[in-house]
């Protein structure tokens, strides 16, 4: 073998012993033999029979050994701790913020809700102050353009129900200041929603027994149908209201236009409607179905009944004509539901 070739042959051995790191005496041992039928007739040396151009102890092997599959450990995967970033249950937070856009849930809907809660420790069951503030509030059928609940006073409440419940369930009720406002197009999609129309029909019962009598004719048969309605706010907190109605009797059924106007006030805190009057297109509604449905009317109105949770005390109402109308006042807040439970 050429020198040249012979050198170019040492400096790759070089190479492969600083990327592996063989060891150079037994490499200086192994350079000294030699590795293939040229090189040993170059030297003057036998030609072996058995033509093996790698013995055992050459570095090749080595580096053919180390890159073995059998001598690759097997490396279990790395165990990686789980990471915690906010444990609710052990949580004291000198201010928790909440802003949620578009939110969708079971029966409800907003279309924003800010909610900020002012040293609030679970662990303890307080904070000292909530302020919730809601733009285009979807409870069910009923609407509301504004709805902000603020309160400064220390506040406590049972940590188990909020962790296990998800509810804030205030030890003593909470007073808050309220602030609402319900534009006319919000009261119509809400007046015009089927379980609203449903409310204000009325079905074979007890009443309609009575009208039927009467007429003389079959209450199975008779059934009074609020197809829809327009609401209109006016001058002086008034409401009016035009209804598609349909008064059935027997086999026929008359179509019933009906203009309705009321005072809106506050009564108990809360919204009432009164001195309600109907006036028909040319019929004169029977005094019995008149009432029935100014009943129906005025009890649209009573939400603040129904909820143990919640209960407002309006102190101030101001109608914008044909724009929305106003409230304000006080709430006593017994619990804040995050959850169905």
């Amino acid at each position: 073998m050429s020198v040249s070739k012979n050198w170019s042959y040492i400096v790759g051995i070089q190479i492969i012993i600083q990327l592996f790191g063989f060891n150079h005496a037994v490499l200086a041992q192994n350079l000294n033999q030699p590795n293939n039928l040229d090189q040993a007739e170059t030297l003057g040396q036998p030609v072996n029979s058995n033509p093996n151009p790698y013995p055992i102890n050459n570095p090749l092997n080595s580096l053919q050994k180390l890159l073995s599959p059998e001598t690759i450990p097997n490396k279990a995967p790395l165990s990686v701790p789980a990471l915690t970033f906010v444990d609710v249950t052990s949580g004291q937070f000198g201010k928790l913020e909440i802003n949620l856009e578009q939110a969708r849930f079971q029966d409800t809907a907003v279309e924003n809700l800010h909610l900020v809660a002012s040293n609030f420790d679970i662990t303890q069951g307080k904070l000292s102050s909530l302020d919730i503030g809601i733009i285009g509030g979807h409870v069910q059928d009923f609407i509301f353009d504004k709805l902000n609940l603020s309160s400064n006073n220390e506040m406590y409440f049972d940590s188990n129900d909020f962790l296990t419940q998800k509810t804030l369930t205030f030890t003593t009720p909470v007073q808050a200041n309220v602030y609402a406002e319900i534009s006319q197009k919000s009261l119509n999609s809400f007046l015009n929603a089927p379980n609203t129309l449903n409310r204000l029909s009325a079905t074979a019962n007890g009443k309609v027994a009575m009208i039927a009598n009467m007429f003389g004719v079959n209450s199975n048969n008779l059934g009074f149908s609020v197809m829809g309605l327009e609401a209109n706010l006016a001058s002086h907190n008034q409401l009016k209201l035009n209804l598609d109605t349909r008064l059935g009797l027997g086999q026929n059924t008359a179509v019933v236009p009906v203009e309705a106007s009321a005072v809106i006030s506050l009564a108990n805190g809360w919204i009432t409607l009164n001195d309600t009057h109907l006036i028909t297109a040319g019929q004169e509604l029977p005094a019995p179905i008149a009432n029935m449905l100014v009943s129906k009317i005025n009890n649209l109105a009573k939400f603040n009944d129904n909820s143990r949770d919640i209960s407002f005390q309006f102190t101030r109402l101001t109608v914008q004509p044909n724009r929305k109308f106003l409230l304000s006042g006080q709430a006593t807040i017994n619990k804040l539901r995050f959850g169905k439970n």
